[in-house]
């Protein structure tokens, strides 16, 4: 049943059944997964390569090598989705990724504007799929500190910008710690 969440909130799966048996699609989407994460494509989650991987882009716990996500310089369609993902969980980007094609770029420069507003750490490069700033997108922990270091008051334009991000951020450290709280996209109308 993890293994195919996991999947479909990647956007392997057209939807998440809850079923625990490996059916076809669930296959498939294992295979498509171990494709774009350039592993070995067998269609079974071993705890060598594809658990690891799956844990790694997913977890908000599991710390992130991102070395092993690029090739030639270029993030790995699997690691597209999890950027996706992760940027949707924390409120910045609309949708949950469907597919690793998917532009990302309008994500990247708000997540790049929020951290610069809130941290006041400006950075010399545009934010984008780079080791830098993924590093920075995949540190839960490191966000969730600058947050409680945050002590000025907030301007209205930098809470209008951050809103969402700073309530996503509560929401998955409270999800974590066994709170009833489903991260997910922050929605204006809730």
């Amino acid at each position: 049943k993890t293994i195919r969440n996991r999947l479909f909130i990647l956007g392997y799966l057209e939807k998440d059944t809850g079923r625990g048996n490996p059916d076809d699609s669930l296959k498939e989407a294992i295979r498509a997964f171990q494709a774009e994460a350039g592993l070995d494509i067998d269609g079974w989650v071993g705890e060598q390569e594809t658990w690891p991987a799956l844990q790694e882009l997913v977890s908000f716990e599991t710390p992130i090598d991102l070395s092993k996500w690029f090739r030639n310089d270029q993030a790995l369609p699997a690691l597209r989705r999890a950027v996706g993902l992760r940027l949707f969980v924390l409120g910045v980007l609309p949708n949950r990724p469907r597919s690793p094609h998917e532009a990302l770029g309008s994500g990247l420069r708000t997540f790049g504007q929020i951290w610069e507003m809130l941290f006041g750490e400006s950075d010399k490069t545009e934010p984008g799929l780079t080791t830098e700033w993924l590093r920075r997108l995949f540190d839960m922990d490191g966000i969730t500190h600058r947050l409680s270091m945050v002590s000025d008051a907030l301007s209205r334009e930098t809470l209008n910008i951050s809103h969402g991000f700073i309530i996503n951020a509560a929401k998955i450290e409270l999800w974590l710690m066994g709170y009833r709280v489903e991260p997910g996209g922050y929605d204006m109308i809730q």
